[in-house]
């Protein structure tokens, strides 16, 4: 930017100055601008920086109360506007004026939009809610003091809160005994024996979509199952040319390894999964329908054993799996058709060579 001063005025003119003015009309070329400086002469050469320079120039007038006489115009008078005798600056202001009467908010959604996610961005959300829990447990070991106790208070709240709402859902299916009415609804002498039934449906809409991934719960068929020692489900297996190394473990029971597994390689491979003792169908048997189903198996979704056993997709008795029952016909009250329901695993997969799985409906 070139700031020419008064005197070299007359050589400037040859390449027809940018000024920057107020009013109806330019100054002349010696009348003062509100006593701050003669004539504000701006090259055309530096067009693309026009705004930028525009901008500069009156936050410096203003600071110096060149326009202080504009902030209470006169009644009648014609109200003050800035403009730029360069159709390129004045057609860059307006766009930043109109610009940033927009809401400026939403600009992470209109990110997402333009330009999407990333393509493990819900893994990353599964994890980051994974570890949040493990997260809170080592803040509240580690707090102290009016933290510690607000903290607390916070955590009291919010347990309770959930307490109640575990408590709903229990009694959601419980079933209640109809009091008995007299009048016009007597109940004849042969019926008195019988208690009717209905179901108690306590839980709201609201409560039921906000609690139902912390305090949903199904009934399984086997609700408890023997416990596992690590050595029963493990095999030590040595390496190194004396084996002496015996970090490697090999899995004796049934696993699940999806359709895209590829294998770590030898050297750097921990758990091993015998390739013999892998399944990828499953027997399940529909309770309302009576009817068993042969069905490609999803995933595992709990092993009530260890965490890290579902992370491998071993297969013992009790797991949870998630089957496809697609071929099924399933359709939700949407009228959408059940790509994914889950299954419990009955028997010893290990020793039977099949899966056998009840579906939780």
């Amino acid at each position: 930017m070139v700031l020419a001063p008064p005197t070299q005025q007359a050589e400037s003119q040859q390449h027809r100055p940018i000024e920057l003015t107020r009013g109806k009309a330019a100054p002349r070329a010696n009348a003062p601008l509100s006593g701050s400086r003669d004539s504000i002469d701006l090259d055309p050469n530096i067009l693309p920086f026009d705004l930028f320079v525009y901008c500069g120039i009156k936050s410096i007038l203003c600071r110096q109360n060149s326009f202080k006489e504009f902030d209470q115009p006169a009644q009648g008078a014609l109200q003050p506007r800035w403009y730029v005798s360069s159709p390129f600056v004045q057609e860059l202001s307006d766009h930043g004026a109109n610009h940033a009467l927009q809401p400026q908010n939403e600009y992470m959604d209109e990110w997402t939009k333009k330009h999407g996610r990333r393509l493990d961005h819900e893994e990353r959300v599964r994890k980051r809610a994974a570890r949040s829990v493990h997260k809170q447990s080592e803040y509240a070991q580690k707090v102290h003091g009016l933290a510690a106790k607000l903290h607390q208070k916070k955590r009291h709240i919010e347990k309770i809160q959930m307490k109640k709402t575990l408590k709903q859902h229990q009694e959601r299916n419980a079933k209640t005994t109809e009091k008995e009415v007299g009048g016009d609804g007597a109940v004849p002498a042969y019926l008195l024996d019988r208690k009717e039934e209905k179901d108690a449906k306590v839980l709201s809409s609201m409560v039921k979509q906000k609690r139902k991934e912390k305090a949903g719960r199904f009934t399984v068929p086997l609700p408890q199952v023997r416990g596992m020692a690590e050595d029963e489900m493990f095999k030590v297996v040595r390496t190194g040319k004396s084996k002496t190394k015996s970090w490697k473990r090999m899995i004796t029971k049934a696993t699940f390894v999806g359709e895209g597994f590829t294998r770590r390689p030898v050297k750097y491979e921990r758990f091993i999964r015998p390739m013999a003792l892998r399944q990828k169908k499953a027997n399940v048997t529909h309770p309302e329908l009576a009817a068993t189903f042969q069905l490609p198996i999803l995933g595992v979704k709990k092993n009530p054993q260890n965490p890290m056993y579902t992370q491998l997709g071993v297969l013992t008795k009790g797991t949870v799996i998630e089957v496809n029952v697609s071929e099924l016909g399933l359709t939700t009250a949407g009228g959408k058709v059940v790509w994914g329901k889950y299954a419990q695993i009955t028997n010893n997969p290990e020793l039977d060579g099949t899966v056998n799985a009840v579906l939780l409906v």
